[in-house]
């Protein structure tokens, strides 16, 4: 015949304690928010470097118009006489 000993009970408390959810809640949520807020910072970043592109070109097509204005105003000026419909204002 083998010894059984005495069974050894643990008593575990029944006492329903919140916090533990509360606290996955809120770093859940948080890590959550975190995503989505580096998903949305990053999204940022690169269409602000496709609206850098697109201005470079737009400053450089205004920057070639404005040479061309200021050459057929030169021109004007060097003959000596400027379009009856386009006076310049005298001071």
């Amino acid at each position: 015949m083998t010894a059984v000993g005495n069974p050894v009970y643990v008593v575990v408390s029944t006492s329903h304690d919140p916090n533990w959810f509360y606290s996955t809640l809120a770093q859940s949520t948080a890590a959550i928010v975190g995503l989505a807020g580096g998903f949305l910072v990053s999204r940022l970043i690169a269409r602000r470097a496709e609206i850098g592109v697109e201005r470079a070109s737009l400053a450089t097509s205004f920057a070639s118009i404005v040479g061309e204005f200021a050459g057929e105003a030169n021109r004007y000026e060097e003959a000596g006489s400027w379009p009856s419909s386009q006076t310049p204002v005298s001071d």
